[in-house]
């Protein structure tokens, strides 16, 4: 009987289970296992045991429960993957080399984690790893390799419950995190590289707390290594294969400099207190393609200012610079730069000039954006024959996760024609309608985008899916689609049903994507719950209520202390980040697992301040004029349409009218379920609606 299938029996296993936490040493003749997929319906496998031949096994069928628990106890060493929960790493050659396989093809092409010289690291496993820094980095690859492993396992050989894929690897992470602190005062580029792999490691299983100091670990190292620099050696060395080790050693060095940039990025989400790297302290180029990476060919890019670095080898510096050898990580890394100004822009509203004029600092903002996504070469694009080409390089998850982050960067920019929707206060006046309604059109147009670009991605298999971001903008993009169809979508235009069906299969295919992703990041199983239940709620809205009616905004006394501190004039402006930050964001998702979080600073309740303005596109009213004419002056907002909302600052529940509607249902009030995301101000998304 296979591990996952003990959970299912009604009767306790007469043999003892040979349990991952049990003091025994390990048993040296555990069942490893090359899995072969084909398309008739008996899959064999070869299983690989220490000391014996390999033989013939037939793969049992899985029973496929979700709900199912699962412990490391329940395993059996006959099991073809049970391997994947031994405290051990394999020591089987081709074992090892098959998790390497899988990290370097899931994991490695997304962001900025492409740090590691494959062909290098392979060397190394070959021939042997030394010390224990290097050794927590090789349970780091085979920890992150294990998922995949199991992943693959479920989708072509027999399907396994998603909380077996989930726990692949932990005990090779739990090792990984041993070595690694058992010595944390030993800095060095592979324990370095280890603990940004142990960050996203946790991060993955909602561990958000470890994420979230492995995140300051990682910078300070980064600080201690002083990757910020361009690397300088004094060898005078003329061998060959010396100078090309030194090129590939220095690429990486970047690299891991830009994944900790990265790292930091997305933690401080544009909160100067959260943030530890600053962009005027790297002084190192950007990163170069993968193909020059990997063939060891030194190549000359910009630094993020734009400038090229004046501390590189001659034989470097005479090398010219040309975009087509950019790679997806250099345009990565300057899209993570222009987010930071957006989300750092979008918190500090209160001390910006009007969006609409030429100079203001939205107007700069938004032509460095769209510079961006102009610069990007035919070979980043998103279409078919790009898709391809990507899939054949394992790369098509990098290009996914491009061109999802562009999306949610201007959803997130075009934030401030939704105040209502991310508890801004608006304090520019009255805002021009022709310039909120373009906005919000544009901010649609993106969310669509990007659940096709995921829709695409999730076609060609869930490990395309793999980046840990991804669940987040799904989420982010289906929760600004329903926003619009329930309370800006004009429905006396002709067009209104068109757009909202659309606007619907969208919201259907990012949940199909969400669910899919569920194996991968346990996160995106409760973002499927939660976003399911908007669902619902919208469409018995327009059943059970005129869908031209107004819904007016919700009675203030109802509102919790906590979601009014997020909702003073303008921006937040606290001196805390909790109020400024996402509730998916690290940080307050590691908040939760605070146990003395201290008192915060709250803003007045608004009977205690007296009444508040209506907030800008509140109210669902006809467009003046087609928001979708791009000519004339308003043609600078018709940036390319890719993408996704990401911050959730607070659900729909600011706009919820609990007396106005004497159809909804009492408890609709109390939460979104024992499954759903437990986030404050998302429990009443769309309580204005009966179940």
């Amino acid at each position: 009987m296979p591990f996952w299938a003990h959970v299912m029996s009604k009767t306790p296993p007469t043999s003892e289970p040979s349990g991952l936490q049990s003091s025994r040493a390990p048993t040296e003749r555990q069942a490893r296992t090359h899995v072969r997929q084909g398309e008739e319906a008996g899959v064999t496998v070869a299983n690989e045991h220490e000391g014996e031949a390999s033989r013939r096994h037939v793969v049992p069928r899985a029973v496929n429960d979700p709900t199912a628990s699962f412990t490391p106890l329940d395993q059996s060493p006959g099991d073809p993957i049970s391997f994947l929960f031994t405290p051990t790493l394999p020591t089987t050659p081709s074992i090892l080399r098959r998790l390497a396989e899988q990290y370097f093809d899931n994991v490695h092409p997304l962001r900025c984690f492409a740090f590691v010289h494959k062909p290098s690291f392979m060397r190394r496993l070959d021939e042997g790893f030394g010390s224990d820094s290097n050794s927590a980095l090789l349970h780091m690859i085979c920890a992150h390799g294990a998922r995949f492993y199991a992943l693959n396992h479920s989708c072509h050989v027999h399907p396994l419950p998603a909380n077996v894929v989930h726990m692949a690897g932990m005990e090779w992470m739990n090792a990984a995190e041993r070595l690694i602190f058992a010595n944390y005062g030993k800095i060095s580029v592979s324990n370095l590289m280890a603990t940004v792999l142990l960050y996203d490691f946790h991060f993955r299983l909602g561990n958000y707390g470890q994420a979230l100091m492995l995140s300051g670990f990682a910078t300070r190292m980064a600080h201690s290594l002083q990757l910020n620099l361009e690397y300088s050696d004094n060898s005078t060395s003329d061998d060959a294969g010396s100078a090309d080790l030194l090129t590939s050693y220095k690429e990486s060095r970047r690299r891991l400099m830009w994944a900790c940039y990265v790292l930091d990025a997305w933690t401080g989400s544009g909160v100067d207190q959260l943030t530890l790297l600053h962009e005027r302290d790297i002084k190192i180029q950007l990163p170069c393609d993968e193909r020059s990476f990997l063939l060891q060919i030194p190549r000359v890019t910009e630094k993020l200012g734009g400038s090229q670095s004046s501390n590189l080898q001659s034989s470097e510096s005479t090398l010219q610079r040309k975009t087509e050898d950019m790679g997806i990580m250099y345009y990565y890394v300057r899209l993570i730069a222009l987010w930071k100004r957006v989300a750092r822009y979008v918190k500090h509203l209160d001390s910006t000039q009007p969006p609409w004029l030429p100079e203001s600092e939205f107007s700069l903002l938004h032509a460095e954006l769209q510079a961006w996504r102009d610069n990007l070469p035919p070979s980043l694009d998103f279409n078919p024959g790009v898709v391809y080409i990507r899939l054949e390089s394992s790369q098509l998850g990098a290009l996914a996760t491009l061109h999802c982050t562009y999306h949610n960067a201007m959803c997130d920019f075009y934030r401030i024609c939704m105040p209502e929707l991310f508890k801004l206060r608006n304090n520019f006046g009255d805002m021009q309608s022709d310039f909120v309604e373009k906005l919000q059109y544009d901010t649609l147009r993106h969310a669509q985008t990007m659940a096709m670009v995921l829709a695409e991605t999730s076609r060609q298999g869930s490990r395309f899916l793999a980046d840990s971001m991804l669940p987040c903008f799904a989420y982010n993009g289906t929760r600004v689609m329903l926003y619009y169809i329930a309370r800006l979508l004009d429905l006396s235009q002709p067009d209104s049903q068109s757009i909202m069906d659309d606007t619907i299969k969208h919201v259907e295919s990012n949940l199909a994507v969400l669910q899919m992703m569920s194996m991968i990041v346990p996160l995106a199983q409760q973002l499927y719950v939660t976003a399911g239940r908007w669902l619902r709620k919208v469409r018995t809205s327009f059943t059970r209520a005129d869908p031209t009616a107004h819904i007016g905004p919700r009675d203030p006394s109802n509102i919790h202390d906590t979601e009014w501190a997020q909702s003073v004039p303008g921006s937040p402006s606290q001196s805390t980040p909790d109020s400024m930050l996402n509730p998916l964001s690290l940080y307050r998702l590691a908040r939760k697992e605070v146990s003395d979080k201290g008192h915060l600073d709250k803003a007045p309740r608004p009977d205690q301040r007296g009444s508040s303005p209506t907030d800008v596109g509140s109210v669902r009213r006809p467009l003046h004029g087609d928001p979708r004419d791009t000519s004339g002056e308003a043609s600078w907002a018709s940036a390319p349409i890719q993408d996704l909302a990401h911050r959730p600052e607070a659900g729909l529940d600011s706009a919820v009218a609990i007396s106005a509607t004497p159809w909804q249902a009492p408890h609709e009030t109390q939460g979104m379920g024992e499954a759903a995301l437990d986030l404050g101000d998302l429990q009443n998304f769309l309580s204005w609606v009966g179940p």
